[in-house]
């Protein structure tokens, strides 16, 4: 199985690039949203890594600083 950890985009963010993207590649069914780990194979039951996410998130403790660097199209999704 494959799993990535994406962020999505709240509005109006989203409906500007939910607009865009349909004018570069029409029909793309995706939501806008911005990837922190890239998609990989992990070994276990879905419902345990819901588990172990549920209890690490929270320690956080708030909004995460991102820095863009580059843009990137996974070959697996083509997105």
């Amino acid at each position: 199985r494959w799993y990535s950890l994406v962020s999505y985009l709240p509005e109006p963010l989203s409906s500007y690039l939910t607009a865009l993207r349909q004018d570069l590649v029409p029909g793309c069914p995706f939501a806008p949203h911005v990837t922190a780990l890239p998609p990989r194979q992990l070994l276990g039951e879905p419902d345990a890594l819901d588990a172990v996410l549920h209890a690490l998130l929270p320690q956080v403790g708030g909004p995460l600083e991102l820095e863009l660097k580059e843009v990137e199209t996974f070959a697996a999704s083509n997105v």
